[in-house]
């Protein structure tokens, strides 16, 4: 029931076979707890960094300048760590914000080619009547014209008949054109 475990630290070197089970140890609790391969995955970085903690205990209590020097190494990578965490943050917040301006955009953009759509059904609808007014008045003017170059030419004749018919007179009266 009280059954203590007790980890020694090896003062030889690690075979690469120790190391695969290792490897495969972790892979086998990452699997059991589910975590993702996606980053900034809390059960990975929980898991990795008890891996971690675990090699500098052993390397410092090895080599304490080393532990030393492993621990700074490590204590930048978590600040790195931190601050791309920090980016990815403000950058889906970023990401989602021009997203609603995009499919606000999109929206109105919409609204406005609709709007214009109706407004060019109807100067169409408007260019139609007007062209359709044009062609009656242009017949009209035709007619209109073919009828005063009628009368005109009825008028002339008329004038000319006139001027004729009193040419004739002026000898009878003894004037000579």
């Amino acid at each position: 029931m009280g059954t203590k475990w007790v980890k020694h630290v090896s003062a030889k070197q690690a075979t690469p076979i120790e190391m695969t089970h290792v490897k495969q140890e972790v892979d086998r609790v990452l699997k059991v707890r589910c975590s993702r391969k996606a980053p900034l995955c809390v059960i990975r970085e929980d898991v990795l960094s008890d891996l971690i903690r675990e090699i500098l205990r052993q390397v410092t209590i090895d080599c304490p300048e080393q532990g030393l020097l492993l621990r700074r190494i490590l204590d930048h990578n978590e600040m790195e760590f931190n601050a791309y965490e920090t980016l990815l943050r403000f950058t889906d917040a970023f990401v989602g914000r021009k997203w609603a301006e995009w499919q606000h955009w999109k929206a109105d953009r919409a609204r406005q080619i609709s709007e214009l759509e109706d407004t060019k059904r109807i100067l169409e609808f408007q260019a139609a009547e007007l062209k359709h007014k044009v062609d009656q008045l242009e017949k009209k003017n035709q007619e209109m014209k073919i009828k005063w170059d009628a009368a005109r030419m009825e008028e002339i004749k008329y004038y000319k008949k006139t001027g004729e018919h009193l040419r004739n007179l002026l000898p009878s009266f003894g004037l000579r054109h």
